[in-house]
Formats: structure tokens, sequence, C-alpha cells
């Protein structure tokens, strides 16, 4: 019985429902395409796809990659030299950091940054805490990835959209899930 307390702990803190746990890798944000508004929300992690490049990418409540809202960011940084990582693509637009959205999903036109500011600040406990606001144009030649089942078919563009896009993200590591099912 002494158990019993910790066992309701664990179940409410592995539970889906809503507003049970707070979020700790939140990623809020909101979007404009031609002037309209969505908002997009979900939780963030990241991945290190070598020393000084990291992917940090948004999990929505959707669950298909080819039609959800997606967005990746690509951060080239050595974080163990400077914790802190500040891009005005205005000024620095050639490295290879980056911040995509699919708004369509990942078989869909995304979009890259032309302007606009991207900080990321690597916590102490090694997770990412970041905010951005950009502008960005659809990518020309997108190839849908066939690996997650895109075609041609998918490709989808409804002439020259423009996006305004802002939001703050905290990113934990990539990994299993921790609440066993």
């Amino acid at each position: 019985m002494k158990y019993l307390p910790l066992l309701i702990f664990i179940c409410l803190a592995c539970s889906t429902g809503p507003n049970t746990v707070q979020i700790p890798n939140p990623f809020e944000s909101e979007y404009k395409i031609n002037d309209v508004k969505s908002d997009l929300s979900g939780t963030s992690t990241y991945k290190g796809l070598n020393s000084e490049i990291n992917q940090i990418s948004i999990q929505t409540n959707c669950e298909d990659a080819k039609t959800c809202p997606t967005v990746d960011i690509y951060v080239s940084h050595d974080f163990n030299e400077n914790a802190v990582y500040t891009k005005d693509f205005d000024i620095i637009p050639g490295d290879f950091s980056d911040v995509l959205l699919y708004p369509d999903g990942k078989c869909a036109v995304p979009f890259s940054v032309d302007s606009g500011m991207l900080e990321v600040v690597r916590l102490e406990d090694g997770s990412f805490s970041g905010t951005f606001s950009v502008e960005s144009r659809e990518i020309n030649g997108y190839q849908p990835d066939s690996k997650i089942g895109c075609s041609e078919d998918h490709y989808s563009s409804q002439g020259i959209r423009t996006l305004s896009f802002e939001g703050s993200f905290t990113a934990l590591e990539e990994s299993g899930s921790e609440c066993a099912d």
C-alpha cells in the first residue's frame, strides 16, 4: 500500500489525457500563408545529425506525416564551443541552418526561410530552447520523400505563396517513449 501513491503518480505522468501533465518540450507557433493565419503546436525533439548539425522537429497530434503540418529546424553550430546560436537570415544567408515548415505535410511543398531571426540555446541539461520569427517562400523543385509513401502526385503548390512564421520551442533528445504501453 505504501507504493500506491507512487503508482498513481506514474500512471498520471504517462497519461495522454488533456491537461494532466505539463508538456516538458512544447512547440508553440503561428504562421500566415498569404495572410491566412494558423496555429501550430505540439512537442519538439532533436537529434544530432553530426557533431555540428542538429535537427529539431515538431510532433503534432496529427498522425500522418504525409499530410500533417510539420516543422524541421536545422542548426549548424558547435554548441560545445558556444551554448547560444543566433542567425539573422538577412545578414547570414549561406550556412546550413534553416527553418522548414511543411504546412500540408511532408509530401507537399515546404517553405524555407528567406529572412528573419532564429535563436537557439543549449541548456545545461542538454535540451534546446529557442525562438524564431521568419519569412519564407516555397521551395522550387521539392521532391517528396518516397520513403514515407510520397509520390510526385502529392506535390502541390498554389502559385507563389508567402509565409510569416513565428514561435518558440523546447526540444528534448529524440528517443523511445519512457512510458510503457
